[in-house]
């Protein structure tokens, strides 16, 4: 994979459309992961669930005032990001961008709303972009993952062997299928 293990001193920089084009488009809108495909190298893009268990592109828990995990579906679908663009799934992005290395932020901290100890969302979003892949006739080869690690988390897996153990199976079942990179999240430390 071109991505991991470059050493900036001796390759090229590459581009990466973070959460899309968002100087031109709202944040994970398929608007702005298309134009930014065009002049990127790669697309970032953050998964959160929805109420009704869709996979959700949404960097903050909500989106227009609504708790992405509290609220279904249907009901994100219709609100209006700026300029008629609406927020996306996961599926729909993957479809958008069969040509596009792809770099996923799992969204799925313990002190955010919807946090799910098992880590379920990680291995179901792995699950469907390797459905997808499929269908459209790609290799893994295309996707980054990116998993943030959060201080509070690793001290709640201390304490809940069985949240932990739930944690491993899903990182090794993921890293069967992607290269994932653990990176620390900046604001675990105000919620240690």
């Amino acid at each position: 994979n071109r991505f991991l293990g470059q050493n900036p001193m001796t390759e090229p920089l590459l581009i990466i459309g973070h959460r899309g084009w968002s100087s031109r488009f709202p944040d994970n809108t398929l608007a702005g992961f298309v134009a930014a495909s065009a002049i990127s190298d790669a697309i970032e893009l953050d998964i959160r669930r929805s109420g009704d268990g869709k996979l959700v592109l949404s960097h903050d828990p909500t989106i227009g005032g609504l708790v992405v995990s509290e609220t279904v579906w249907s009901v994100l679908a219709e609100i209006d990001l700026g300029d008629g663009h609406k927020p996306a799934l996961l599926d729909e992005a993957l479809a958008a961008l069969p040509d596009t290395p792809v770099q996923l932020e799992v969204k799925n901290f313990p002190y955010q709303p919807g946090f799910e100890p098992d880590h379920r969302l990680a291995l179901e979003a792995a699950e469907r972009i390797l459905q997808t892949l499929e269908t459209l006739g790609l290799s893994a080869d295309s996707i980054i993952s990116r998993v943030p690690v959060d201080a509070s988390a690793l001290e709640a897996y201390l304490r809940d062997p069985e949240s932990l153990r739930a944690a491993i199976t899903t990182w090794r079942q993921a890293r069967r299928h992607f290269d994932i990179r653990l990176e620390p999240d900046a604001r675990s430390e105000e919620h240690t």
